[in-house]
């Protein structure tokens, strides 16, 4: 797919917008009858092809009295030595390549010719508003599991998470999902994780009161509401995103992320997991916000 576009999308949402006016640089046909439509700058949060953890915005885009529902809302990227346009999972290169320009694509029904317009973009805030209670639940969860499981280490595997804790979440980490108000995020606690020092058969044994422990520490960091910011590096995707959480009067955390969040932990409400065994080497956790 041919754009003739060699810059990248200046995004919006990491500062919490939800809605904005941009300029349509091309419009670029699709199979399907369907067109990506590819803006300047733009509020919308595109799905990661990379880690696809956060979905979609849900969103419209409207233009000379026209509204065209955006039916997906993807991270594309231009290879500039040929202009030719990929679409998420078909992008061939890691996210920053060199020689590419990485753009929001907002994918439409129909082939309208939007080149050149201004269009006004909005996000369905509320939607928005629940993924990003759910998104900062995830992290704030993964932190009380990593505390919960320091004494179920034989020896430091020496990574750590924001807190200084052994870092059991990244290391360990299959699958994520954001949802709204809520998070799934599945766990493998494989030979690898055994070696770096994991007791794994522990782990599994003790599930509900690892459970209960995560629960406890929840409650005591909800307690503070601590402000929650998304600092970036710049303004488009391929720049560094980090969450920035003040989680207790002596902890203020940071750790990469290129999604979206709520601005305080107050507005989660009371977060709690519950923890289900899935099959002899893997376990889920199920993080729900109550605002």
């Amino acid at each position: 797919m041919t754009t003739h576009l060699p810059k990248a999308t200046i995004i919006r949402y990491p500062q919490g917008e939800t809605s904005g006016t941009g300029t349509v640089a091309k419009t670029v046909p699709l199979d399907g009858n369907r067109s990506a439509i590819l803006v300047d700058n733009t509020p919308f949060h595109p799905v990661d092809y990379q880690w696809p953890d956060q979905p979609a915005d849900r969103s419209e885009i409207y233009c000379d009295g026209m509204v065209y529902p955006v039916v997906s809302c993807v991270t594309g990227a231009i290879n500039l030595e040929d202009d030719t346009l990929y679409l998420d999972t078909d992008i061939p290169v890691k996210k920053g390549a060199d020689g590419w320009c990485f753009v929001v694509a907002h994918v439409i029904d129909g082939t309208p010719d939007l080149d050149g317009k201004t269009v006004q973009l909005q996000v369905d805030a509320s939607y928005r508003h629940a993924l990003d209670c759910g998104h900062s639940a995830c992290h704030i969860a993964a932190l009380a599991l990593n505390r919960a499981l320091q004494g179920y280490w034989r020896k430091d595997p020496g990574r750590h998470d924001a807190l200084g804790q052994i870092d059991f979440d990244q290391q360990a980490i299959t699958l994520s999902s954001i949802g709204e108000y809520q998070s799934t995020d599945r766990y493998r606690c494989g030979k690898s994780l055994k070696k770096k020092g994991l007791n794994a058969a522990d782990v599994f044994t003790d599930l509900n009161d690892i459970e209960k422990a995560v629960n406890q520490q929840l409650a005591t960091w909800l307690e503070e509401g601590g402000e929650i910011h998304v600092r970036c590096e710049g303004e488009t995707l391929t720049d560094r995103r980090y969450w920035e959480c003040q989680l207790d009067q002596e902890n203020k955390l940071t750790i990469p992320c290129g999604g979206s969040h709520a601005n305080t932990l107050g507005a989660l409400g009371k977060v709690t997991v519950s923890m289900h065994v899935l099959d002899e080497q893997t376990f889920e956790v199920i993080t729900r916000c109550q605002p």
